[in-house]
């Protein structure tokens, strides 16, 4: 059964063709939320270009490998259509299940037509690729005139994936106005990645917050919880220590400091919001790579409650989902994080966690410059 329908007029200088986007996510290196930010970018643009379909691509598993997943694998498609389809009349597909297969092609008005779609798939279709050339003679194609000295049609019914489509092209003098061209067999993906604010602040945050994960990162999440023994109804506090090498190196130079020098600073002030914002009876929930450094030192000598997210041989970027949803259902009291918002920049992995927070008052956030260390943090519901 198909789940959707859209329906296609006519458009006298387009192909099909304009109507999917090929949404490429990743490139070599890329992390979590630069494939995040890349599909919410394709996802944006293909709204504003009038898209109806977005295919995406491959997800990368691992910053430093070519290991790939679906996206349906990540994140929870059927969720995502639900809301983009009801505000944006829009879907998408995951390239896994992005099968082309035609129905039904008549040649026309709408009251008179003639079933082609044996001939054209016999001439012009293999699997997943229609294309009819434009200029091709309608009339002697079909062997006759469906009605003659009127204006004529071609109607292409067929689906993508859950989603059935009908689209109709133009004729001229019997000749066929537009090339029909339906490509799932080779299209060429496009990559492209949006800062939040790259074109449209509020729809990326809207489509931003509206990403959920798949539900075994749900399942994991319930069995983190209670491998740790970790108790909802008390206060759950969200640690993202920026403490990775990469990290040291990128923003050291932000500040123009030397990497030993940044790297101290930003532990100490890690360790003097910690100090200002945590109670010890609180449930501190760690998300970081790094797990030797003077914070956890601090909170080793000063006995504050805290447990680092499980680390599985899956990919550093499935982790790192796997580290978001837990982030995103566990975190009721304070947030430590790092993202200047005035200026909009900082950790893209803080900024996802801030905009799944900013709609629960309960929810206190504490953030740290990271182009301006030494600058004071920002405060949010505190």
């Amino acid at each position: 059964m198909y789940k959707n329908k859209i329906k296609i007029e006519p458009n006298n200088i387009s192909t099909y063709m304009d109507n999917i986007y090929y949404c490429k996510i990743t490139k070599n290196g890329d992390g979590l939320c630069n494939q995040l930010f890349s599909l919410v970018t394709g996802i944006i643009l293909a709204i504003k270009s009038h898209k109806k379909i977005i295919v995406v691509d491959k997800f990368l598993n691992d910053y430093k490998s070519n290991s790939y997943s679906y996206i349906s694998e990540i994140l929870n498609i059927d969720k995502l259509n639900e809301f983009l389809h009801s505000k944006y009349n829009i879907y998408i597909c995951d390239r896994k299940k992005a099968k082309l297969t035609i129905h039904q092609i008549n040649y026309g008005t709408h009251e008179t037509k003639l079933d082609i779609t044996n001939i054209i798939l016999e001439k012009y279709y293999k699997t997943n690729l229609l294309h009819v050339p434009a200029g091709i003679n309608l009339n002697i194609l079909a062997q006759e005139d469906p009605f003659p000295f009127h204006k004529k049609y071609v109607f292409v019914s067929y689906s993508i994936g859950n989603h059935l489509l009908e689209e109709i092209f133009d004729e001229e003098y019997s000749f066929l106005k537009q090339t029909i061209h339906i490509n799932l067999f080779n299209p060429e993906y496009i990559r492209i990645f949006g800062w939040i604010n790259a074109i449209d602040k509020n729809l990326f945050d809207d489509i931003l917050g509206n990403l959920t994960f798949v539900d075994l990162f749900s399942t994991l999440t319930d069995m983190f919880m209670n491998n740790k023994q970790i108790n909802p109804a008390n206060k759950i506090n969200v640690l993202h220590l920026r403490l990775e090498q990469d990290a040291i190196d990128h923003w050291s130079k932000m500040n123009s400091m030397e990497p030993n020098i940044f790297k101290y600073i930003i532990e100490q002030t890690y360790i003097k919001l910690i100090k200002r914002y945590v109670g010890k009876d609180e449930m501190n929930v760690i998300l970081s790579y790094s797990t030797q450094n003077s914070v956890i030192d601090f909170l080793k000598a000063n006995q504050y409650l805290y447990c680092f997210t499980d680390k599985l041989n899956i990919g550093r970027e499935i982790n790192a989902a796997i580290d978001l949803n837990i982030g995103c259902h566990l975190c009721n009291n304070l947030f430590i994080g790092n993202f200047d918002m005035f200026h909009l920049n900082g950790s893209s992995l803080s900024y996802y966690l801030i905009n799944k927070y900013k709609s629960n008052p309960s929810i206190k956030m504490a953030l740290i410059n990271l182009d301006h260390i030494l600058n004071v943090e920002q405060k949010i519901n505190l």
